[in-house]
């Protein structure tokens, strides 16, 4: 567990992955003048119907993220996904240079499930 909470430590570092949606749900909180203490995942939960989206976005960063920092912690070699951050950019875990942040200082190896079918196939 020490190896998925230090690469999850150093993508929220990166203000990635779960970082996204605390500074979301904190921001909520803010605005709504809630009590402190208040937990960012309460704060979430403030969020108005127009803001949804931004919250199932962060959720999913933070989801992507902590599946990422998983496969580093348990030694597995692959990430399969077909998720390019193509509308989310750099704000995403799984945008082009993060991708290659990942490989180059942690060894993440990203495919895709084209590419993952073929490797079985060999």
């Amino acid at each position: 567990m020490d190896k998925v909470n230090y690469l999850a430590t150093e993508i929220e570092r990166r203000h990635l992955g779960r970082a996204v949606a605390v500074k979301l749900g904190l921001e909520f909180s803010k605005r709504a003048n809630a009590p402190e203490p208040e937990l960012w995942l309460q704060g979430l939960g403030r969020a108005n119907a127009d803001e949804k989206t931004l919250v199932s976005k962060a959720v999913a960063e933070w989801a992507d993220g902590d599946s990422i920092a998983s496969h580093y912690g348990f030694g597995i070699q692959l990430f399969c996904s077909d998720d390019f951050a193509k509308g989310a950019g750099s704000q995403s875990i799984l945008s082009e240079d993060n991708r290659r942040c990942l490989t180059e200082n942690f060894g993440v190896k990203f495919v895709t499930l084209a590419q993952l079918a073929e490797m079985l196939r060999r």
